[in-house]
C-alpha cells in the first residue's frame, strides 16, 4: 500500500460495468485514486483522478499503458474488458512488478479461445458440452450440417472473440447458413477457428467469483449467481445481444448449487491451469447449464465480469471488494475474506436504442437531442434503490448526459425481493420512455419467471 494505507487504482474499460466497478471500488476504506482507462466522459464518476489528463490515448499499446501506471504510482490494475487481457497487459504489468487483478495472456485464453478453453474442460475433466473445432470453414459447415440432421441443433461458436455474439444456437437449417455467413462477414477476424457443439437443454445462469492465490495455490472467493437475457426481445425472441438485463440471486437453484459448481467446475480448472504452469488472477465468469438440478454443465468462460451482471452483483454484494482484491494480490496483510451469504435482490433492466442488435441501416436510433434527466445522471447515495450506470453516452461541455447508442444504461433496482425489484426497475425505464425518450428499447420480462422452480422449469421444456 501507499505511505497512507490506501491502494491507487487503474480501471481498464470504459462501459456500464466498469462504472459499475468504479462505484464499488470508490465506496472502500483503502481506496485511493482511481483513474479509469480509456477517457470517460467528464463527471463519468465523481472521483476520477486527476491522472485522466495525461491518460494514453485510446490505441495506447499494453507497454505504454504499464508505463503510465508505473510512472502515476498505480499499485493496482483492475481490468474490466477482455480486449486488454488477450493483448498482454498482464505480463507487461508484471514486468515493472504491478499487481494485475485479471489473468495472464495465457490464462485469458479460457475465454479469448473457445477450442483452447473446451479443451481445457475436457482435460480437467469439467462438465460440458460435446464439440469439434474446425480451421476450415466448410468441414465446419459440413459438420454442423450433419449434427443439425442427427439432433435437430446444433450451437456454432467463433473460437475468437467477437464481442459476445459470435455464437448461433441453431434450431433450423436456414439459421445454420445464416450462422456461416455471418462468420464469414461480421465475425471473419474471430472464426478462423470455428467450435461446433452439441446444444445444451436446461435453465442457464452464471456463477462470478474472485480467484487469486494463498500459499501458493489457486484460491476462489465466491460472488454469487445471476441470470443474464441475451435475447433482443421478450420470450427471448430475436437476435443474440451483449445483455438486455439481468437478476441476482437466483432463487430457482438447488440447494449447495456453489458447492457443486466449486467442487465440480471451479477449482477442477484452476488445478489444470496450475498443472499447466499458470495461476489465474481475476474475475472469473463461469457460464451454466443446469440440465437437471445436480448436472451443471459449463457453456462458456469469460475472464471478467459480465455486463449487465456485473451492475447488479456489485448492488447485492456490500463486502469492500477492493480489499478482497487486495489480499488476494498480496496487497493488503487481511484474513482471507468470507463469503457474503446475505446478498440482496437486484434487477438490472438494459436500455437501448432502437436499432440495438440489428443490422446496419435496418433502423434510425431515433437518439433524444435533449440531455438525461437529473434524476437519471445525478450520483446517487449508494442505499437508494435505483442505481443508474451508463454505457454508450456522451456528455457536452456543459456535462450533460446524451444517448449515443447501443447498450446506453443499466436501470438497477435494489428491494427485498426480486418481484418488488422489477417493479421498481420497470417502473423507472417506463417513466424515462414516456418522459422523456419514447423509442428506447428494453425487455419487460426480466425476472418474470424467477419464482419457476428449476424442475417445473425443465418440464416447461420438454412440452
Amino acid at each position: 500500500m501507499t505511505k497512507n494505507n490506501k491502494l491507487n487504482i487503474l480501471l481498464l474499460g470504459s462501459g456500464a460495468r466498469e462504472h459499475a466497478l468504479h462505484w464499488k471500488l470508490s465506496q472502500s476504506n483503502i481506496a485511493g485514486r482511481i483513474t479509469q482507462w480509456p477517457r470517460t466522459p467528464p463527471g463519468f464518476v465523481s472521483n476520477q483522478s486527476r491522472d485522466s489528463v495525461n491518460l494514453p490515448t485510446e490505441d495506447a499499446s499494453m507497454s505504454e499503458l504499464a508505463d503510465f501506471a508505473e510512472n502515476t504510482g498505480v499499485d493496482i490494475v483492475v481490468v474490466g474488458p477482455e480486449a486488454p487481457l488477450a493483448a498482454g497487459i498482464a505480463g507487461e504489468l508484471k514486468k515493472r512488478n504491478i499487481a494485475c487483478f485479471g489473468p495472464s495472456k495465457f490464462c485469458a485464453q479460457l475465454e479469448t479461445s473457445k477450442e483452447i478453453s473446451k479443451t481445457w474442460m475436457v482435460e480437467a475433466g469439467v462438465p460440458t458440452a460435446a464439440f469439434a473445432s474446425f480451421r476450415c470453414h466448410d468441414k465446419a459447415l459440413a459438420q454442423a450440417k450433419k449434427q443439425f440432421d442427427e439432433s435437430g441443433s446444433v450451437v456454432i461458436k467463433a473460437s475468437g472473440l467477437a464481442g459476445g455474439k459470435g455464437v448461433f444456437v441453431c434450431d433450423t437449417a436456414q439459421q445454420v447458413e445464416a450462422a456461416f455467413l455471418d462468420l464469414k462477414g461480421r465475425f471473419a477476424s474471430a472464426s478462423e477457428v470455428i467450435v461446433v457443439e452439441e446444444k445444451l437443454v436446461g435453465r442457464e445462469c452464471s456463477f462470478f467469483c474472485f480467484v487469486g492465490e494463498q500459499n501458493s495455490q489457486p484460491i476462489a472467493i465466491p460472488i454469487g449467481f445471476a441470470v443474464d437475457f441475451k435475447r433482443l426481445h421478450d420470450s427471448d425472441q430475436g437476435p443474440n445481444t451483449g445483455g438486455m438485463g439481468c437478476y441476482t440471486p437466483v432463487p430457482w437453484l438447488p440447494e449447495g448449487a456453489k458447492e457443486l459448481v466449486l467442487e465440480n467446475i471451479v477449482h477442477p480448472t484452476l488445478k489444470h491451469m496450475k498443472n499447466l504452469g499458470h495461476t489465474y488472477h481475476g474475475f472469473l465468469y463461469v457460464g451454466l447449464m443446469w440440465t437437471a438440478p445436480d448436472k451443471p454443465k459449463v457453456i462458456e468462460f469469460n475472464c471478467r465480469l459480465g455486463d449487465p451482471e456485473a451492475q447488479a452483483i456489485a448492488i447485492s454484494d456490500e463486502r469492500d471488494w477492493l480489499e478482497i482484491i487486495a489480499v488476494l494480490q498480496q496487497k493488503a496483510s487481511a484474513s482471507m475474506p468470507k463469503e457474503n451469504k446475505n446478498l440482496h435482490p437486484v434487477v438490472n433492466i438494459v436500455l437501448t436504442s432502437k436499432n440495438y442488435g440489428l443490422k446496419p441501416g435496418e433502423l434510425p436510433s431515433e437518439l433524444p437531442k435533449e440531455p438525461f434527466p437529473e434524476v437519471f445522471t445525478k450520483q446517487t447515495d449508494s442505499n437508494k434503490p435505483l442505481q443508474v450506470f451508463f454505457g454508450g453516452i456522451s456528455r457536452d461541455e456543459k456535462n450533460r448526459v446524451f444517448p449515443k447508442g447501443g447498450r446506453v444504461a443499466s436501470l438497477c433496482f435494489k428491494a427485498p425481493s426480486l418481484e418488488k425489484c422489477r417493479e421498481g426497475a420497470l417502473s423507472a425505464a417506463e417513466d424515462l420512455q414516456n418522459s422523456y425518450w419514447p423509442s428506447v428499447h428494453f425487455r419487460k420480462d426480466i425476472a418474470e419467471r424467477s419464482k419457476e422452480s428449476l424442475d417445473d422449469f425443465l418440464k416447461s421444456l420438454e412440452t
